[in-house]
């Protein structure tokens, strides 16, 4: 797949933005952080009972270790529900680069 995705922060969290090669230009898609876990497991569940279309999830991204649910919106839209973003230290931390032929690196 070769370079795919790049992201980028105005903050110590792993991510505020990405870019991604498309065929197209558009917004991919809105996140909301929730306050924790189980926030995130019962808005979730409430999206999934109200018949919310579920595109992809619940599960745990492997780049940043936060959960993501993903859903459409009523205009089409994707918006992400999550929790447990990874804060990084600017001391510490190294730009890595994944391997999406690797089996292990896809999310969990």
């Amino acid at each position: 797949m070769g370079h795919m995705m790049w992201f980028l922060r105005c903050n110590a969290w792993h991510h505020s933005f990405a870019v991604a090669r498309c065929p197209h230009p558009s917004l991919h898609h809105t996140s909301f952080e929730m306050r924790g876990l189980d926030e995130y497991m019962r808005g979730t569940g409430r999206l999934l009972r109200a018949g919310v279309e579920k595109i992809w999830g619940p599960g745990r991204h492997l780049a940043d270790d936060n959960t993501f649910s993903y859903f459409l919106d009523p205009q089409g839209n994707t918006v992400e529900y999550t929790t447990e973003l990874q804060i990084l230290d600017e001391d510490t931390w190294h730009p890595g680069l994944h391997d999406f032929t690797d089996p292990q690196v896809s999310d969990q």
